[in-house]
């Protein structure tokens, strides 16, 4: 999820760059490379960070959801190809 939310966040301009590597790791880092900034500053950052969070979280579910839905795909037919082989043999 990380690696993710690393390329997924829009860092504001003007940060350092070891605070736009510490921000662009996680939304927790994010929040205390915020707590580093003044004000408006650290604001921005938590909003870009929260963003980030969000459409990582949202890539992520869909991708489990398409996961789990060719799972339950595979599982139908395997279950439906065996009961066609028990029924011919009884």
């Amino acid at each position: 999820m990380s690696s993710a939310f690393s390329r997924t966040i829009e860092l504001p301009s003007g940060l350092s760059r070891a605070l736009a590597e510490q921000a662009s790791r996680t939304i927790g880092d994010a929040h205390i490379a915020a707590g580093l900034l003044p004000g408006e500053r650290g604001a921005a950052l938590i909003e870009v960070g929260k963003a980030a969070f969000t459409q990582t979280h949202a890539l992520l579910l869909t991708t489990a959801a398409g996961v789990i839905t060719m799972l339950a795909v595979l599982v139908f037919f395997t279950l439906a190809g065996s009961r066609r082989l028990s029924r011919a043999h009884h």
